[in-house]
């Protein structure tokens, strides 16, 4: 469904206030003639251009290159489309850099309770003209200035956050930026085995090791009261035919739901089947309790599936096989859905007949 203008200008301008000059511009407007209009019209005028003023000036923050837009390039329809409290947890320009021939600018982080998420600009500095966003996209690019100046443009395979090496996991993009000679990447960490703390206190590794022997590119961000997100209490554990399930996780992100759940399967099924489970969760559905008004997976190839206990990985095969049949086998998910504007009293996680109902109740202490 195409997004209304409306929706779009809730979102762009939530959290954001007025500064005094700009109030004056309003006021000045809805004087016309040095008369000021009727009541019912100056109400109209005063939305009217409130609405353009303030929409303008929201659109500058990040001229259509921040993370929600980049998320969304190359990808379906609405695949950005984010709730207004997503906007309230962006931190802009959180860290700069410069070297010998390009400047690197942390544009946005964002923590949404579960993933980091980092949008990073290198910028040469003596560039003419933009870069070619499908050139980046294809693969079919280089930048000599950033690879002379040791800048890894386009990904960070890792980040150290609270003195923690911490891993890149999901989908990320690098394309161009608005301005001359400029790239913008954007890459998530999961963050869910770090203890939880106030405050995070992040270290890229834009040149490598060196940047965080030299703390080149580090800052830090708020890790706590973060606008709409929502910790659910997880259901006790379901047992099927010859399986149980146990939601583990279950989140409300501005940006995503976020649903991870662990399988025990019993002990003697063979690996066939544990397969067949682990693929099958995968891709659940995850609607209201009527099973109506399902929310979409992010990712189109469904969710992250991982054998956790009693398999090992056959080289042979590129397969993984029971270590022991006389033991149960561990598995899990990790999926990720679309948000919605309003949520059911309750959900219904379901695959191939199966089901357990999650009830919509804030975890206790969170």
């Amino acid at each position: 469904m195409k997004k209304t203008f409306e929706s779009i200008v809730n979102a762009r301008l939530s959290g954001f206030s007025p500064d005094a000059a700009l109030r004056q511009k309003i006021e000045e407007q809805i004087t016309l003639e040095g008369k000021t209009v009727k009541k019912r019209t100056s109400l109209a005028l005063v939305f009217a251009l409130a609405l353009v003023l303030l929409t303008a000036a929201a659109f500058a923050l990040t001229d259509g290159f921040g993370l929600f837009d980049l998320m969304g390039r190359h990808k379906d329809e609405g695949h950005a489309d984010v709730q207004k409290e997503a906007f309230d947890l962006v931190n802009r320009d959180v860290a700069r850099a410069s070297f010998g021939h390009v400047d690197v600018v942390v544009t946005e982080a964002v923590y949404d309770g579960k993933y980091l998420r980092v949008v990073h600009s290198t910028r040469e500095r003596d560039a003419t003209a933009p870069f070619d966003g499908q050139a980046i996209w294809n693969g079919n690019f280089s930048f000599p200035a950033a690879e002379e100046d040791g800048v890894s443009w386009s990904s960070l395979d890792w980040a150290i956050v609270n003195g923690q090496d911490v891993n890149p996991l999901g989908e990320a993009g690098a394309d161009a930026g608005g301005r001359n000679g400029e790239t913008l990447a954007w890459i998530q960490y999961d963050l869910s085995e770090l203890e939880p703390a106030d405050t995070l206190k992040v270290q890229l590794p834009i040149r490598g090791r060196k940047s965080i022997e030299n703390d080149e590119l580090s800052f830090e961000i708020p890790a706590t009261n973060l606008p709409g997100v929502v910790r659910l209490q997880p259901p006790a554990e379901v047992r099927f035919e010859d399986y149980s399930l146990k939601v583990t996780e279950f989140m409300l992100s501005p940006i995503r739901v976020y649903l991870t759940a662990e399988m025990t399967v019993d002990a003697g099924v063979p690996f066939e089947r544990c397969d067949r489970i682990l693929w099958g969760w995968m891709n659940g559905a995850l609607a209201d309790e009527k099973g109506e008004n399902a929310l979409k997976q992010s990712a189109s190839g469904g969710g992250a599936g991982f054998y956790i206990e009693n398999t090992q990985y056959d080289e042979k095969t590129f397969y993984e096989r029971i270590t022991d049949p006389a033991k149960p086998v561990r598995m899990g998910v990790n999926l990720e859905f679309m948000t919605a504007e309003s949520y059911p009293d309750a959900f219904r996680f379901s695959w191939d007949g199966d089901a357990l109902t999650i009830r919509n109740e804030r975890l206790v202490n969170d």
